[in-house]
């Protein structure tokens, strides 16, 4: 397996905090991006439109949807294989359409509902790293 590295810009005099901050914002990063890719892939397909995205950091919930077409992703899905986060957009675009999940999602529900009920158990014994991640939002 290759290995990967981040590379981040900080003094050498950073401390564990700042290290963490400057980690976490990149990911935060990388799921706006990530999401927003997904949101346009699975809206088409759903006969949805959002209006709106943002990350979130609740701690409780994985996604959120409102009826003006906001859409809110915790930002810690970044986490989890493809599959899980393309699962909750798929999910959270579904209440868009204000009738419950429709036929095309239910063969995603099949195997991407035991996946996600697997991390968020997991989750749960394995506490996401603690930190500032605030909200970062993108109009449409």
């Amino acid at each position: 397996m290759a290995q990967r590295t981040l590379h981040v810009s900080l003094p050498h005099s950073a401390t564990p905090d700042q290290i963490r901050d400057a980690v976490q914002a990149w990911l935060m990063r990388q799921a706006k991006r990530i999401f927003t890719e997904r949101l346009d892939h699975f809206s088409p397909r759903l006969s949805v439109q959002w209006r709106k995205f943002s990350l979130s950091s609740a701690g409780t919930r994985w996604g959120s949807a409102s009826a003006d077409g906001s859409i809110r992703l915790n930002w810690r899905l970044i986490h989890f294989k493809p599959s899980v986060i393309d699962y909750v957009v798929a999910h959270e675009l579904s209440h868009l359409r204000g009738d419950g999940p429709q036929p095309t999602l239910l063969g995603y529900r099949a195997g991407g509902g035991a996946r996600l009920r697997n991390c968020a158990a997991s989750s749960r014994t394995k506490p996401f790293p603690a930190g500032k991640a605030g909200k970062i939002g993108a109009g449409r």
